[in-house]
């Protein structure tokens, strides 16, 4: 099994079988969380092979391909490809949260007469996609960390209006500032984002290490994981 070792799993998401499918599911995730796409997608690739009838492993694979704060959709192509798949395979069973992670992927599709679409549609489609995961108030800490990395991918590393946190991002702090406490179970999305979201230095914190915080929670949770090493 290649890359880091982790015990980090999603709540409340039906089981995956086999065991085999379901610890390399956990080690892409945490490889996703650390924006090192390559290595998620090659995980989540072997997921699906091991266990293809899995809807939230296809949501891995979509996640994989999908936008974040660093990266752009690069091959609509292939994003509209598995994320289809992961809502062809959807089944009651696999419960709301997964059903709502699902169908929120289907907000980034492009037709593919589109191309890759304009700068309009994607941008669009980015804010639907934030708006399907940030609908509700969730207690849920997979659930927030997802709403927050799309609001934050709405308007990459440009969060603040001067010293002001733009009001789109409201929720995003919020929701990470909560799961960033030692009354919480470390997240290590939400700890991820929360370091980018708190560093800027224009930024008229309370405390000026706030995103210390995160830090030291990170700090040894995911050894190997390279990017959130680095990040800690």
């Amino acid at each position: 099994m290649y890359g880091p070792s982790v015990s980090f799993q999603l709540s409340r998401v039906p089981l995956i079988e086999p065991p085999e499918a379901k610890l390399l599911f956990n080690q892409a995730l945490m490889l996703e969380f650390a924006f090192n796409r390559v290595e998620s997608r090659r995980n989540f690739e072997h997921v699906v092979r091991l266990s293809p009838r899995c809807a939230l492993c296809w949501w891995g694979v979509a996640r994989s391909y999908s936008s974040n704060i660093n990266h752009d959709i690069e091959n609509y192509t292939l994003f509209n490809e598995v994320a289809a798949r992961a809502l062809a395979e959807l089944r009651p069973e696999d419960g709301p949260k997964v059903s709502m992670m699902v169908h929120s992927m289907q907000h980034l599709r492009v037709p593919g007469a589109m191309g890759n679409g304009t700068k309009a549609l994607v941008n669009a489609s980015r804010h639907a996609l934030a708006e399907h995961l940030c609908a509700n108030h969730t207690t849920d800490a997979d659930v927030a960390a997802l709403c927050a990395d799309a609001l934050m991918t709405t308007s990459p590393w440009d969060y603040y209006d001067g010293p002001r946190l733009k009001a789109i991002m409201e929720p995003a702090w919020e929701y990470l500032r909560r799961d960033v406490s030692p009354s919480r179970a470390p997240h290590p999305l939400s700890l991820h984002l929360f370091i980018h979201l708190a560093e800027p230095s224009t930024y008229d914190l309370n405390s000026p290490l706030i995103g210390q915080l995160a830090a030291d929670a990170l700090d040894g949770m995911v050894r190997g994981a390279g990017h959130l090493d680095h990040m800690a």
